[in-house]
This record gives structure tokens, sequence and C-alpha cells, in this order.
């Protein structure tokens, strides 16, 4: 088939390998979220130590992403993914074996690292895999292999967990990296066809990128300010609900469950609509949903409402995925692709990598109530900047 007619289908060509090996690895990665934050716990850290450690890997990847999308646009999408799926797993390896909350630090510099390596290269390679009509539905395709694997992977997770200890959760997930980085440099084909040679073009894309903060301010507003309020209970959360409600590693799994089934369901059409009615409409849809979660959470007192309402910022976050990653990828830019997906994650880390410090502190001294309704009001903001974007 040739690269034409493979463009013309986003279900042609790379997305077929990446989605089979997005989809075994994030088996592990969902199996993950389950487990990580009570095995920190049960090796000796505290709910605030679990925001020092997130606020730590945001501001190291805000300051890698700022330069690994130049990376990637200079070396090849394919060769920084693999790099990145190698660090990944010796991190595995280390969480493994550690028997204190401090021996796992190297283990979350090699996961920051190897993310800001992969982010950049990832995310530029589905958009180059497509037309850019298909874009929106490429991001939602490949958003779906982390939710697919949330229908089943957190449950068992949580129930291996308790039957066998989280490192045997741990061991699984070492497994299903080495079959994903197997598929990767077995049947990805690089996308990059023009590389970046001089430091001057380099120097010239990260100029226009800053150029296009200034053009596109109330687009990178809007975007920083609802990754702050999502940055506000990342790497707590979980967490956070365990403390507050009692929650068992079960309980845990099936609210990840509940939140993968409505976002497998969802991610997909919701590319499609931000393909044929651009991404403003959207993303405020998106907003207002998620201000809806943030309401019921505060109101919620027992598991099944909780997890109603998971559910509910489930649809907010399968709305605003792929509807984001298209807008972005649609901006008039003459930056290459990675280092325009890399600045942005990066600049975003780099002004909100304080967010989980204060949702841990925000939670550790006013309690559960008190923290939902910073989160709330930040999403508030969020949603009163997207009314401002521009369609395109």
């Amino acid at each position: 088939m040739s690269r034409v007619a493979e463009a013309r289908n986003p279900f042609k060509g790379n997305i077929p390998v990446l989605t089979a090996s997005e989809m075994i690895s994030n088996t592990g990665w969902n199996m993950q979220m389950v487990i990580w934050q009570p095995y920190l716990l049960s090796l000796g850290a505290k709910i605030p130590t679990l925001g020092l450690l997130q606020g730590f890997s945001t501001l190291m990847r805000g300051g890698l992403l700022l330069t690994t999308g130049r990376i990637a646009d200079s070396m090849g999408r394919k060769r920084l993914m693999v790099l990145a799926s190698s660090l990944t797993m010796v991190g595995m390896v280390l969480a493994l074996v550690a028997n204190h909350w401090i021996l796992v630090v190297p283990t979350i510099i090699l996961w920051t690292v190897g993310g800001s390596f992969w982010e950049p290269a990832f995310r530029a390679m589905i958009a180059e895999s497509v037309e850019p009509r298909n874009r929106g539905t490429a991001f939602g395709l490949l958003g779906l292999t982390w939710f697919l694997p949330g229908l089943y992977a957190p449950a068992i997770a949580g129930y291996i967990a308790e039957i066998l200890g989280p490192r045997a959760v741990i061991t699984i997930m070492i497994l299903t990296e080495s079959i994903s980085l197997s598929i990767i440099i077995l049947g990805v084909r690089e996308t990059l066809k023009e590389k970046m040679k001089s430091s001057r073009k380099v120097m010239s894309s990260m100029k226009d990128v800053f150029k296009q903060v200034r053009n596109e301010s109330k687009f990178y507003t809007a975007a920083i300010i609802h990754r702050f309020q999502g940055a506000m209970g990342e790497g707590i959360f979980l967490g956070v609900l365990l403390t507050t409600f009692g929650l068992d590693l079960l309980q845990l799994g099936l609210l990840v469950n509940i939140y993968s089934a409505v976002t497998a369901i969802l991610q997909v059409p919701m590319g499609r609509l931000s393909d044929r009615y651009g991404g403003k409409n959207l993303l405020i849809l998106s907003g207002m949903v998620k201000i809806i979660a943030f309401i019921g959470y505060f109101l919620s007192n027992n598991f099944p409402s909780i997890l109603l309402f998971h559910a509910v910022n489930a649809i907010s976050d399968s709305i605003y995925i792929p509807t984001f990653n298209a807008y972005l990828a649609g901006l008039a830019s003459s930056a290459g692709m990675a280092t325009r997906f890399g600045s942005l994650q990066g600049l975003m880390a780099l002004i909100t990598f304080p967010a989980p410090l204060l949702g841990s502190q925000l939670f550790n001294i006013y309690g559960f109530q008190i923290f939902i309704i910073a989160t709330a009001l930040l999403a508030a903001g969020s949603l009163a900047a997207f009314t401002r974007l521009k369609p395109i």
C-alpha cells in the first residue's frame, strides 16, 4: 500500500502497530495506577510525600520537554520512543527491589526522563501518520489504548495486589513493557521526513514556538489553567480517596475501571466530533462537565457516589484529550511537530509543578472538601478561558 493511501486512512500504516503496542504497554500502566500510591505509602511515604514526589517529577519533566521535542525533530520519533521505553523498564526493575520510598526516587527519575522522551515523539508520530483532517480521530483512537485496558487491568491489579502483593503487579509491568518495546522496534516506521540538523534551525524553531505562545496566548492560557487543575490531584488523588473514605485496593481498581470504561466508549466519537465541528465548542463542553464532576465529588459521602462522579469526570477528559491534541496540531507553525508538542507540555509542566504540592498540603491541612473546592475553581477558570478561544 502506498504512503498516500495509508495517510488517507488513520487505521493504516503506523497506527495499528502503535495501537497494539500501546494496548499492551498500557495494560501494565493501568495496573500501576491502582497499586503505586498504596505501594509508596506502604514503604513509609505520607500524602505530602506523594505530592512532593509528584511535584519533583513535574518540574523535571517540564525542563526536559523544552528540549526533548527538539531532539525528536533531530533524531527521529522511533529512536526516542525506543530509548524512552528502555528507561522506563529499568525504572520498573528498581521499583521491584525497593524497600523504602526513598529508594523509589531513581525509578521516578527514570520514568520522568523516559516519559519526557516519549511524549513529543509519540504525539508527533500520530499526527504525521494521518492526514490533518483525521488527526482528532487518530488521537482519539490512540487515546483509547489507554482506556480500554482500564476496563480489566485495574481490577485485576487490585485483586493480585491483595493476594500476592504489589510487587507481583510490577513484575507484570516489566513483562508488558518488554513486549510493547519489541513491537515498536520491529513494526514502527519512522515518520520524520526532514530532520533538524543545525543548532541554528533548532533555535529558529524555538523562537517560532515562543512567537506562537504570544500569538495564541488565549489557547496557552486556557491549557495551562486546565493543566494546573489536573495536576492538583496528580499523583495523590487515589491516595486521597484511600485516606478519606477508607477504600480498599479493589475499590480503587473499580474507580479506575469505570473511568476507563467511559473514556473507552467516548474517546473516538469525541475525536470525530472534534474533526467535524472544531475544537472550541468541545473544549467548552469538557470544562462544563468537569465542574459537574467536582460538585459531585464535593457532595459524595460513600463509594457508589464517588464511582458515579468519577465516571462524569471521565466524560470530561474523553472530550478534552483528542480535542486538545487536534487543536494544538492544527495551530499554524513552522516549528517541528514534536517541538511544538514538547514545548507546550514542558511550559505547562514548569508552570504547574507546584500544583501537586499545593493539592497535597490543602488536603493535609484542610481536608478533602477544601481540596475539591480549589480544583473546581480552577476548572471554572479554564472554562472561562476556553470561551475566548478562536475556532480553527
